[in-house]
């Protein structure tokens, strides 16, 4: 299982650290199948930095499979919509 500082580099690209800091959102929507693996993922909001899409990508990507879907679930799948924010300004 990857470690908390292989997750951070995974999803903190080094244009969103310092000196850089770069600002951007990414959103990806993607379905859990019933068995807990991810299908049909799709970049819904793209933050106009490709090295921002795609550390946001790989974070739900290099992911262990989500658990499974409980037996209460009678749909085929479940989907979600993940957001990164990557320096977001403060309020």
């Amino acid at each position: 299982a990857p470690n908390g500082a292989a997750i951070q580099a995974c999803l903190i690209p080094q244009e969103a650290r310092p000196p850089e800091n770069k600002r951007g959102e990414v959103s990806i929507e993607f379905s859990i199948l019933k068995d807990g693996k991810i299908a049909g993922m799709k970049l819904t909001n793209a933050s106009g930095d490709v090295a921002l899409d795609r550390a946001a990508w790989g974070g739900i990507t290099a992911s262990v499979a989500f658990a499974p879907l409980p037996e209460e679930f009678h749909g085929p799948f479940l989907t979600r919509r993940f957001h990164f924010y990557y320096n977001p300004p403060k309020t």
